[in-house]
């Protein structure tokens, strides 16, 4: 992607989509994700990685389970993070290819 999508433009995006996957670094982006997700209800799947560690959620409508706000309420970053913690680069493959895979 060229461009961060936003608001209107970011609905617009996920509207077109029967799948979500993100793999952004921060919290803001993942909530405004997760949020125009559950509006539309389209499944999200969310990866991330930090230090030698990675987590996969993947999120379904009817929403039953939950939603990233519901287990995330807060926009705050988390202290452990790639700025702090650092990454390792084949973490982010590994977690990047489970997201592809679907969560399977």
């Amino acid at each position: 992607m060229q461009q961060r999508l936003t608001g209107d433009v970011l609905k617009n995006a996920v509207s077109r989509a029967d799948v979500v996957l993100d793999c952004t670094d921060n919290m803001a982006t993942r909530q405004e994700i997760n949020a125009a997700c559950v509006a539309l209800n389209t499944p999200l799947i969310s990866a991330s990685a930090v230090g030698f560690g990675g987590q996969l959620m993947v999120l379904t409508p009817p929403w039953e389970q939950g939603c990233y706000r519901c287990l995330w309420p807060d926009d705050v970053e988390p202290e452990r993070n790639c700025r702090t913690a650092g990454i390792v680069g084949p973490v982010v493959g590994v977690m990047g290819t489970f997201a592809g895979a679907g969560g399977d």
